[in-house]
């Protein structure tokens, strides 16, 4: 039996923005625009794509969970998924089939798995402090 090492860790914004654009080259083709990202501390959503109300658009994620490079690198592509159905003017569709098949294509490229709702059972709060 071989042990392995499960490393945690909190993502700086130069990170999260290095991964933005490798997903943007490698799985969409340089089409998505530059979005503002950022971090926030929510419970209840591990990352969220927003756009209107005067916000423009950008890309939320929360540190709120103990995670790894490899669950905030598919938080982060989720969401770009959402990204790009909004860029395709698909501006309600929300986890619908248009996003699904976003999700399963960028699953098939970067072997990541993305999926409409993440399972957080036995997750812990990150003893990182601050946002």
């Amino acid at each position: 039996i071989k042990a392995v090492m499960v490393v945690r860790m909190k993502p700086t914004i130069s990170q999260v923005q290095g991964w933005f654009d490798e997903f943007n080259k490698s799985v969409f083709e340089s089409a998505l625009p530059d979005v503002k990202i950022t971090f926030n501390n929510t419970r209840c959503q591990l990352g969220q794509f927003y756009w209107g109300n005067g916000r423009g658009i950008g890309i939320k994620i929360s540190l709120y969970w103990d995670r790894t490079e490899d669950q905030y690198r598919n938080c982060l592509l989720h969401e770009m998924c959402h990204l790009y159905c909004y860029c395709c003017g698909w501006l309600r569709e929300h986890h619908g089939k248009r996003w699904q098949s976003v999700s399963e294509y960028a699953t098939r490229l970067t072997g990541l798995k993305i999926t409409r709702c993440e399972d957080i059972a036995g997750w812990k709060v990150t003893p990182l402090s601050g946002v």
